[in-house]
């Protein structure tokens, strides 16, 4: 195997002014861990509709693709399930890899009343075995959000090493994902039972057509990086309070792009918690989604059900196996908010190694544990020996600050 060049991963560029077909810094929102919202949003649909809209929703509305491999696919959705969640980079027009840049497996119980969402850290430093579909020479050394790229990619005319966003690419870039994963996990056999795929440019339209955010709560003092105090995007603030968007602690309201700004922000935090701070921030936001969709004033209003389905159904691209939507409705309609743990894979806690000029995310012994609990349906005993671990999505509003409807936030 040989150690994949920075030049074949892909550039990511930025520009300081936002244009049409190129990424910013204030577009990408897929570096926001946020694709545990996928699983809310399928949850919420039996709320929202009842289970026959969220059949027609999932038969009509979501588009279906062979995603995983034979070999990778768990038969039966009677007992545990696993379900691997894929928040991407992709851009219309765009030709750089493709990433997954948020990477969740959910595991359901046995008895179908938890789900645990295990988030993968995307700088996960890993080893990505040769790929042939792909041509992938195979590294030893690579970031997890790679995996996906190594066998999506494809070749342009002039042999050049670019994306491909068609089903048979993101079907490649699934597979040797999967293979990844199962070769993190103590043994292998780790598998999956269906696969989601999401962009954020669709999650964005779902907070939007939900009309922002009626109430959220923040834990900490909040400097935005890239937009001013008057809501224009710049290059970078360097968390100058006098020019910087600021959210206060407190609970308010915030418009879409509020939201989605405040919960990508690890630079600028007032208790200098970075990454794991924005993790928090995270799972603070989804809850606060979850209950808004599962609210009366949403479930009363007619024209937003239809406008957060439409959004919705631009969210996901999903790979159900053999099995029907109406049997993944029915199986996941007794998971509620409060029945819902986000894991925090190596307890949280930060386990860098610098290889040359890169910086990637070790996996400690303790988390290959837990893929090999996920693989067993034995999470509950796992949390139980690392209780600091796990935290509960329905108790997190316990944890958040008072209701301030006074905060004055720039």
């Amino acid at each position: 195997m040989v150690t994949q060049s920075r030049q074949d991963v892909g550039a990511r560029g930025t520009a300081a002014v936002p244009r049409p077909g190129v990424r910013t810094k204030a577009q990408t929102w897929y570096r926001v861990s946020m694709i545990a919202g996928i699983a809310l949003v399928v949850l919420s649909l039996v709320a929202v509709g009842g289970v026959a809209l969220a059949n027609k929703y999932f038969s009509n509305k979501i588009p279906q693709e062979h995603l995983l491999p034979p070999e990778a696919v768990g038969q039966d959705i009677s007992g545990p399930i696993n379900i691997l969640l894929l928040g991407m980079d992709e851009r219309t027009g765009e030709l750089d890899l493709i990433h997954a840049d948020s990477i969740i497996i959910v595991h359901i119980n046995a008895a179908h009343d938890h789900a645990y969402l295990v988030s993968m850290p995307r700088d996960s430093l890993v080893s990505v075995p040769a790929y042939p579909p792909s041509k992938f020479p195979g590294t030893t050394t690579a970031k997890l959000t790679e995996a996906f790229a190594f066998g999506n990619r494809t070749f342009n005319s002039k042999g050049g090493v670019v994306g491909d966003d068609s089903a048979a690419g993101r079907a490649r870039g699934v597979q040797l994902l999967a293979t990844v994963l199962n070769n993190l996990t103590p043994g292998g056999g780790l598998k999956f039972n269906a696969v989601a795929i999401t962009s954020f440019d669709g999650f964005q339209k779902l907070v939007e057509a939900m009309g922002g955010v009626d109430n959220m709560c923040v834990d900490e003092k909040v400097l935005s990086e890239h937009f001013d105090n008057k809501g224009n995007y710049v290059s970078e603030t360097y968390g100058n309070p006098q020019k910087a968007k600021t959210y206060p602690v407190g609970c308010y309201p915030m418009k879409p792009w509020e939201a989605l700004d405040y919960t990508r922000q690890r630079k600028y935090l007032a208790n200098g918690d970075g990454d794991y701070g924005r993790q928090r921030h995270q799972q603070q936001f989804l809850v606060t989604v979850f209950k808004q969709l599962y609210s009366k004033k949403t479930l009363t209003d007619v024209k937003k059900v239809s406008a957060i389905i439409d959004a919705a159904g631009q969210l996901l691209t999903t790979d159900l196996g053999d099995h029907s939507p109406l049997d993944w409705v029915f199986t996941l309609q007794n998971i509620k908010s409060d029945s819902m743990t986000m894991i925090k894979t190596n307890g949280g806690q930060y386990s860098s190694i610098q290889i040359g000029d890169t910086a990637y995310e070790q996996v400690v012994p303790d988390t290959k544990v837990l893929l090999g609990a996920v693989k067993n349906d034995t999470v509950d005993q796992f949390l139980a020996t690392h209780p600091t671990w796990g935290s509960g999505l329905g108790a997190s509003s316990s944890q958040s600050p008072k209701p301030n409807s006074t905060a004055q936030h720039a």
